[in-house]
């Protein structure tokens, strides 16, 4: 696979506590072909791992750190997100008419939907507060669909939107990054836009949302940048820089510390995001980019796209 056909390849997160402490691999763990992002359902202890070359979603078991399923969706799947609530897994993929795959937790009974007309869904994210599940459409914008009822419930006009979206439940609002470049914010109760915040990074690949502290964390790859913004504002905090192909990040409840996987650097860096440093680096895989963490375990999920592998990382 290319450099740019792997670059198409997003998602972003929330993770739990934490600390400044040493990381360690506990689990390397084989998946499908091409894996890009991953997803934790925090409620069933289960890890959803989507594999763009073999067009499936690996389902992990969070205690046994093995493969206990593995589900068929459509082609060329990325992005991935999870609704507890609900126990429901939507995957975005980018090959198949039918951009959205809905699988059920319980049955791994899989559901598909036509969203647009391109094919292609990048970016999306669920809001586990209404059930609404958030996807960039190249053609449409941004689909709101309906993960109660499994109907679009309208379409936003957000021009450019990238792969790099977030929900802060605990005020109801969505934040999706955009190439134009901007961070186009929605009200999760009505579904409009609200506002736009100025963004001066214009290959913005994930957003990190932290609702405690109210921040947000862009990486642009290219720039090889994480990016601290005030949520509420649209202020920038300040930045971390030197990064070696960043891609994934999750902030650690109360916004102190973050985590991002780098692709050049074939490893999960730990980055303290008020004094804006690199704390340490720990080795994973090979081309590390999707990234997810479960605050009840204490276990970082870090996606290796050419090791065709998960490594499960332990954070104090």
């Amino acid at each position: 696979m290319t450099r740019s056909a792997r670059i198409l390849i997003a998602a972003v997160v929330l993770w739990g506590t934490g600390s400044a402490g040493a990381q360690t691999v506990v689990a390397t763990i084989p998946v499908g072909s091409a894996p890009s992002l991953v997803a934790v359902n925090r409620k069933t202890n289960l890890i959803y791992v989507t594999n763009a070359g073999s067009n499936s979603v690996s389902v992990i078991d969070g205690s046994t750190n093995t493969v206990v399923n593995t589900d068929r969706v459509g082609s060329f799947p990325q992005a991935v997100a999870t609704n507890p609530a609900i126990n429901r897994i939507y995957v975005g993929v980018f090959g198949s008419a039918d951009q959205l795959d809905v699988i059920n937790g319980t049955t791994n009974q899989v559901k598909q939907f036509q969203i647009g007309t391109s094919g292609v869904a990048t970016g999306l994210t669920a809001n586990p507060r209404t059930g609404s599940v958030y996807i960039c459409n190249p053609v449409n914008n941004l689909v709101v669909f309906n993960g109660r009822t499994n109907r679009i419930t309208t379409t936003l006009a957000v021009p450019n939107c990238s792969f790099g979206m977030n929900v802060i439940s605990k005020t109801n609002l969505i934040y999706v990054a955009t190439f134009t470049p901007n961070i186009t914010v929605i009200d999760g109760s009505s579904n409009k836009i609200l506002k736009t915040l100025p963004l001066d990074l214009t290959g913005a690949v994930s957003v990190a949302a932290d609702a405690q502290s109210n921040r947000l964390g862009v990486v642009d790859t290219l720039a090889g940048k994480f990016e601290v913004i005030d949520a509420a504002s649209g202020t920038v905090l300040g930045s971390v820089t030197g990064l070696l192909n960043p891609f994934g990040a999750v902030y650690e409840p109360g916004g102190k510390f973050a985590l991002v996987t780098e692709e050049s650097g074939n490893d999960l860096a730990l980055i303290d995001s008020e004094n804006f440093t690199i704390v340490s680096r720990t080795t994973v895989g090979q081309f590390p980019i999707g990234l997810d963490y479960d605050p009840l375990t204490h276990f970082a999920y870090v996606v290796n796209m050419t090791d065709d592998t998960v490594s499960v990382v332990s954070i104090p």
